[in-house]
C-alpha cells in the first residue's frame, strides 16, 4: 500500500502529536512538570537499592527460583510414571 505526499504527511503529523502528547503527559517532557516526579524518582531509586542490598540475597533468589524448576520438572516426571504404572 502506498501514501501520496499528502496522506503521508498528515499521517506522520499525526504521528508526531501523539509522540509529542505522550511525552507532555506521561513523562513530563516539554509541558508543565508534575510535582509527583521526583518523589517518584526518589522512590523507584530507594526501592532497587534496598531490593538486593546484598548479593547473598540475590543468589538465595536465583537459587530458591532453580528449586521450583527442578521440583516442577521432577512431579511432572514422577506422575507420569505413576500414570504408566497405573494405567499400562
Amino acid at each position: 500500500m502506498y501514501l501520496c505526499k499528502n496522506e503521508m504527511a498528515s499521517t506522520t503529523s499525526a504521528a508526531r502529536k501523539h509522540v509529542e502528547k505522550i511525552r507532555k503527559t506521561k513523562f513530563s517532557i516539554g509541558g508543565k512538570s508534575n510535582p509527583l516526579t521526583e518523589d517518584l524518582h526518589q522512590a523507584v531509586k530507594n526501592l532497587s537499592a534496598e531490593l538486593y542490598a546484598k548479593d547473598v540475597h540475590f543468589l538465595m533468589e536465583l537459587i530458591q527460583n532453580l528449586v521450583f524448576i527442578l521440583m516442577d520438572a521432577f512431579t511432572t516426571h514422577l506422575m507420569f510414571l505413576f500414570s504408566l504404572l497405573v494405567d499400562p
